[in-house]
């Protein structure tokens, strides 16, 4: 049975976080340090290697494309080019320094129930092949298990000068070349929401951020949350798809 069948859960909303990193990197994770990256870097990793995965050169822009596009000069009346086709990408000057901390976050639709009792459900994760092994090829090889608040407990550290966002990322179909009307807002607004849109490529990510507006940095900086993730329990990531149950609340 799915977790998402059990009655209890109909109504339910579950995240089960996880941060896959490299091994040599978890303890600073427990020790409270996000390892916070700009959004160009990862635009600079894909131009770079030319290989979609944690590089994505559509990070932080709106995105379409435009049809029977020409170009006049203004002077002459001219038209000095013409495009049948042309893909835009919009982005704010400041967008690729914004710093994001980029964690996975599991629902109900991605567990198979072992066991059940009166107060948790025991699962296991069941995702296509596919999924798992484009995350195990993609990201570090230790998993962390973050807490099932994880994201109140970052939030609350956010000190009052500064503005932070914390949630799911919104995967969406580029493919169709229609430019989504939020997005062009929150272009036009400077609005920090960019930082949350992926193509449906990477949806087996599963990605929730935490990103701010007026923490702008050039390369990779840590952000201290003190001690909440001193006790997370650290598996092998084939280990926590193949063995791991895992134990989920029911109320």
């Amino acid at each position: 049975m799915r977790l998402n069948e059990l009655e209890v859960m109909q109504d339910k909303q579950v995240y089960y976080f996880v941060k896959f990193t490299k091994p040599e990197y978890v303890q600073d994770l427990k020790d409270g340090n996000l390892f916070m990256q700009p959004l160009k870097s990862f635009i600079e990793q894909e131009e770079r290697e030319q290989v979609r995965g944690q590089g994505d050169r559509l990070e932080g822009a709106a995105v379409g494309q435009l049809e029977n596009l020409s170009v006049v000069d203004n002077r002459t009346g001219e038209v000095v080019a013409e495009f049948g086709k042309k893909g835009i990408i919009l982005r704010h000057p400041d967008a690729g320094y914004v710093p994001v901390f980029c964690f996975t976050a599991f629902t109900k639709d991605d567990f198979e129930v072992v066991h059940v009792d009166e107060e948790y459900a025991y699962v296991k994760l069941s995702l296509p092949e596919v999924e798992k092994q484009n995350i195990i090829d993609n990201f570090g090889k230790s998993a962390v298990i973050l807490p099932n608040d994880f994201p109140h407990l970052v939030a609350a550290t956010i000190p009052d000068e500064h503005y932070g966002e914390i949630k799911a990322v919104r995967y969406v179909d580029y493919s169709a070349g229609v430019m989504y009307k939020e997005q062009l807002e929150q272009f036009i607004e400077g609005n920090i929401g960019l930082a949350f849109w992926k193509e449906n490529y990477f949806k087996y990510q599963k990605e929730f951020r935490l990103a701010f507006s007026t923490m702008p940095i050039d390369k990779a900086k840590k952000y201290a949350i003190g001690d909440v993730l001193k006790d997370c329990t650290v598996v092998d990531i084939n280990y926590f798809f193949d063995e791991s149950i895992h134990r989920l609340p029911l109320k």
